[in-house]
């Protein structure tokens, strides 16, 4: 499993450790961490609206989310935002 940090409860709210210890506490494992993780984590901007707008240039942000994750061939991507969780299943 491999945990994806969200913008609104990371970045903006500084909340990190918490999802951790949740995971752990309830699976017996740490999740593995994504390459950028914590203040660095690759936000996929739907909180913002990301969501319902088409790209532009380069590739779509919920494909490149998803690719980043799958990079550790994770059985579960642990994410804490309805956003990313639909992000990542489009994805």
């Amino acid at each position: 499993m491999v945990i994806h940090d969200s913008c609104y409860l990371g970045r903006h709210n500084g909340i990190y450790e918490a999802p951790r210890e949740a995971i752990k506490a309830a699976t017996g494992k740490a999740p593995a961490e994504m390459e950028r993780n914590l203040k660095r984590g690759f936000c996929c901007g739907a909180g913002g609206g990301r969501m319902w707008l088409e790209e532009s240039l380069g590739s779509r942000i919920n494909i490149e989310a998803h690719r980043r994750s799958i990079e550790q061939d994770p059985k579960t991507i642990c994410v804490a935002c309805p956003y990313c969780m639909t992000m990542f299943a489009d994805g």
